[in-house]
């Protein structure tokens, strides 16, 4: 066993235990800038495949304080082409990144170039029109009735309508007469309507690609779009939808996660803890794994070990079968092969052993009896 030859007891500082030592003048137990600990270790993704520094989220292309226009998306949508023309729009980098929450993007304004023209297009492919007298159809206010022509699925707004354009192709959706605008889901034929609240996302899935919604009203009449359901930012701290990736850090939390790094140009799946804050990611190899307290004595994520020693003990530690000490303080440590046996009270053991080390504390008025390379001291 090691002996340390620096157990001299100390001269006590002011008021204190005669009886005491100075751990932190001991050679063999490391302080948390030990050169074999980690100095710094990343709390964030920005480094990750995939970072994100928000959710990308799919700006709505209804008004919901205008609830004409969601009768006018169904009809325009119900082109292909339509949908084609203002994915072309969004993707050329012309939409408003400084819309207040819920309003529609720009390119949706019934004023621009687009949107007069697709307006213009519709007008020759519906088969409603304004009805006169008392004939018709009454659709009341904050509702919305939905007929087929062609297979195709359209929809009209507050108002007294027929169908005389093509009286024998189109009919109305019996069950979705007077359909309330007031519900978060809405599906009839073709058509999907979601309604986001503020502090929820949207969640679809268009082709079977995951898209995330923003506030507002958002309507879709293609037939290749699924919904998935609202999550709310705050009853949830993680959620995924994906490859989108969301997660919240409270204060005194660490989260543990896998996430996706480039090694000498190749992709790795790596440990990480994240630290306080709001995380986004786009990555199918994000992983989430949990939650841990700040304060924990013991956190180990892969090859990620933190060590809080607080002060009066020691942790007695195995690093490539090597023994360790580590006094008072937080220490970080990056290994696969790194273990913490246990905690020890430094001033209420007299003698510590940890493999290979021992540490003998020899109060006043006794002596201490030991072997050392077979030799009695």
């Amino acid at each position: 066993m090691k002996l340390l030859s620096s157990l001299t007891p100390v001269p006590p500082q002011d008021g204190g235990n005669k009886d005491s030592m100075s751990f932190e003048s001991l050679e063999l137990v490391e302080n948390p800038d030990s050169p074999l600990n980690s100095k710094s270790l990343p709390l964030t993704l920005e480094d990750c495949v995939g970072y994100l520094k928000k959710l990308p989220l799919r700006a709505p292309n209804a008004d919901s304080k205008k609830l004409s226009t969601i009768a006018d998306m169904i009809n325009i949508l119900s082109e292909t082409s339509a949908a084609v023309n203002f994915e072309r729009q969004r993707k050329n980098g012309n939409s408003n990144g400084n819309r207040r929450e819920g309003e529609p993007d720009k390119m949706f304004d019934y004023s621009g170039e687009l949107m007069e023209a697709q307006l213009g297009l519709t007008k020759d492919r519906i088969s409603h029109s304004k009805a006169p007298g008392v004939l018709g159809h009454v659709v009341k206010p904050g509702f919305i009735s939905f007929y087929s022509m062609n297979g195709k699925t359209y929809a009209v707004a507050e108002g007294r309508w027929w169908l005389m354009k093509n009286p024998i192709k189109a009919h109305w959706f019996k069950d979705a007469k007077n359909q309330t605008l007031d519900d978060d889901f809405i599906t009839v034929g073709q058509v999907r309507i979601v309604r986001v609240l503020p502090g929820e996302v949207g969640l679809i899935r268009e082709q079977g690609t995951e898209v995330l919604l923003d506030v507002g009203t958002h309507v879709f009449n293609s037939g290749i779009v699924s919904v998935q359901g609202k999550v709310k930012y705050d009853e949830l701290k993680n959620f995924n939808h994906g490859r989108y990736h969301y997660l919240r850090v409270d204060r005194g939390y660490f989260a543990r996660v896998w996430a996706v790094v480039m090694i000498d140009g190749m992709e790795t799946v790596v440990p990480r803890l994240l630290g306080q804050g709001t995380h986004y990611i786009a990555n199918h190899m994000f992983k989430f794994d949990g939650f841990s307290k700040v304060s924990d004595p013991v956190i180990a994520h892969g090859s990620i070990h933190k060590v809080n020693v607080v002060k009066g003990q020691i942790a007695k530690c195995v690093q490539d079968t090597t023994s360790r000490l580590l006094g008072e303080g937080e220490h970080t440590i990056e290994s696969t092969d790194f273990r913490v046996v246990g905690f020890e009270d430094i001033m209420k053991s007299h003698c510590i052993q940890h493999g290979t080390i021992t540490i003998l504390r020899v109060t006043k008025g006794k002596v201490a009896l030991a072997w050392k390379d077979n030799d009695p001291i």
